[in-house]
């Protein structure tokens, strides 16, 4: 867009790759150290995440801040939405609501209160007074999994708030998480939302942003 003159007289974010290096050959462009710039329905990115900023600040633009946010979100879990009632995923129901039985809701609080050193789940069971095999069969029908699976989508879900709302280092978040190595973290989180623990952080920088220029 430079090279035919559509940027001229604009604000714009221009690359400075291997066919691009001289950016004062543009001399009527106004060239800005963003991540990236709308400027009368032109768009310059500098690439990587800031697609996904430039794409939330003009959603939030055009339609609504609130749907950016979704939008946001949505990109940083990997995740869309679901209206109610209408096949919510088991992590949502989840998240929605806490377990009916008194057993597996115990069960929930000690996992939570032991996400960085996670218990054997033999170790759990007896604790709450009951065999291995009896406390999955019960944790199947109360939540739809077994307790090994809803203790990992704690403790990931755990560090993935880690990830969007702090500026704690992955390899730390992932210890903090039960997670003896950085590479087993990082797989889980991938497996589980699609997207790299990276990526999670980058796209909540994206939902604050949108958050605060809207």
């Amino acid at each position: 867009m430079a090279r035919i003159g559509w940027l001229d007289g604009r604000q714009a974010v221009l690359s400075h790759g291997p066919d691009l290096t001289d950016v004062p050959q543009f001399p009527a462009i106004e060239t800005v150290e963003r991540p990236y710039v709308i400027d009368d329905h032109r768009l310059t990115v500098a690439g990587g995440a800031a697609i996904g900023e430039a794409l939330c600040a003009w959603i939030a633009k055009t339609a609504s801040p609130a749907l950016a946010q979704e939008v946001a979100r949505a990109m940083a879990s990997g995740r869309l939405p679901q209206p109610h009632g209408q096949n919510a995923s088991q992590d949502d129901i989840q998240e929605a609501a806490a377990p009916v039985d008194p057993i597996i809701a115990e069960m929930e609080a000690r996992m939570r209160a032991h996400l960085e050193t996670p218990l054997a789940l033999t170790e759990l069971a007896e604790s709450l007074g009951m065999s291995r095999k009896a406390l999955r069969g019960r944790c199947e029908r109360a939540l739809g999994v077994k307790p090994s699976e809803h203790y990992l989508t704690l403790r990931l879900r755990h560090g993935a708030d880690l990830l969007r709302h702090t500026a704690m280092p992955v390899s730390e978040i992932a210890r903090v998480s039960g997670f003896e190595t950085l590479a087993g973290f990082s797989r889980a989180i991938s497996n589980k939302l699609g997207v790299s623990p990276s990526a999670v952080r980058k796209m909540a920088r994206a939902a604050r942003m949108v958050t605060a220029y809207a």
